[in-house]
């Protein structure tokens, strides 16, 4: 080697820069890299969220369903669709009765009795109450009152004596048990009405008797105290749609305080948040027995809300003015003229005419 030419780096030196330099690179990839790493974290947490989120969703809407199909009574003894009786109108009709009951099994006259015509292409459901007084003939029992069709066949014979007295085709039923109505009230926070000083007194009268018959303590704090517009709580509810005596109209009066709850209740309904709906729910459908599936349900339920939430609309039949009481074998009665009532009816259910009295 010349003595002029510069000394060679050891080796070793080139070797450690060497390794410095890779040392480097790979401190350095970490760094670039934990961006990335923490972006993935937080996508994984929102996604987690989301999906715990979905699973919460569909657990509620299982447990729903569960509860909407299983919870009430079922009827199959009709196996068709309420869907086949459905016309190019669209128009769904249900019969509606409310008893006092124990037990599905046993044997008892129909309290209230209505007519349910769902009309989709109106946005409207349109609620037909028929006197439970009302002299009819049933089928097979003769001439008697219209609520005695329920004691003696049941819904099918109810059915039965509606569709040949008024001309209608209804299928299906749907059965409340007005025993627990006070559970399905309260559930839904209680219904304002307007009570007379004569609904006042009888109404406090048969309160007293409902908790002295059924062991209820503090029956003093279910009395009313005043008349007037007030809300009432589900057992008070339930005994002012019962008063029929104390001067406050008889059978007449006592079906349009029924009424007045019914429709009290779908406004409340109407506009009430989820886990009011879900309360209404859990106090409804155990005390309800229909002959509507659950293929049934989903149809009538699609079709109802599909314009938006229907309006709902109520008469009674027979109208103020085309009705008689008649004492007949020691009853009383109340008596009309079939063919103007059924024309009433189908007017109302099919072409939207509000029942009214000819000029």
């Amino acid at each position: 080697m010349s003595q002029n030419q510069p000394p060679r780096r050891p080796p070793r030196d080139r070797e450690e820069r060497l390794r410095m330099y890779e040392n480097e690179q790979q401190e350095r990839k970490p760094r670039r890299n934990a961006p990335k790493t923490r972006k993935r974290g937080i996508l994984s947490t929102i996604l987690s969220i989301l999906l715990v989120a979905v699973l919460a969703v569909a657990v509620c809407i299982g447990v729903l369903g569960y509860k909407l199909f299983s919870s009430y009574e079922y009827d199959d003894t009709n196996d068709s669709a309420i869907a086949d009786t459905v016309g190019e109108d669209g128009i769904m009709t249900v019969a509606l009765f409310g008893v006092d009951t124990r037990s599905w099994s046993d044997t008892s006259r129909s309290d209230a009795i209505m007519v349910m015509a769902v009309d989709p292409q109106r946005g409207k459901i349109k609620l037909t109450s028929l006197m439970r007084d009302s002299y009819v003939e049933v089928p097979g029992h003769g001439h008697t009152k219209l609520c005695h069709a329920y004691a003696y066949g049941g819904p099918q014979l109810a059915m039965q004596t509606i569709n040949e007295c008024f001309g209608t085709n209804i299928t299906e039923y749907a059965t409340v048990n007005l025993e627990q109505i006070s559970e399905i009230i309260d559930a839904m926070g209680g219904v304002t009405v307007d009570i007379s000083e004569a609904e006042l007194a009888e109404a406090n009268k048969h309160i007293a008797n409902y908790c002295k018959e059924n062991d209820i303590k503090n029956a003093d704090s279910y009395q009313l105290t005043q008349s007037g517009e007030q809300n009432l709580n589900g057992l008070q509810a339930m005994v002012y749609g019962r008063i029929r005596k104390g001067n406050t109209g008889g059978d007449w009066q006592r079906t349009e305080r029924q009424s007045l709850i019914l429709q009290k209740l779908f406004s409340k309904i109407s506009s009430a948040n989820p886990i009011q709906c879900v309360k209404f729910m859990n106090a409804l459908l155990p005390n309800m027995r229909s002959s509507l599936s659950a293929d049934d349900i989903i149809y009538m339920g699609i079709n109802t809300i599909r314009h938006g939430m229907p309006k709902m609309e109520h008469t009674r039949l027979p109208l103020d003015g085309e009705w008689n009481y008649a004492t007949i074998g020691g009853a009383s009665y109340i008596t009309f003229s079939d063919e103007v009532l059924t024309q009433h009816l189908h007017d109302y259910i099919y072409n939207d005419v509000k029942p009214s009295v000819s000029e």
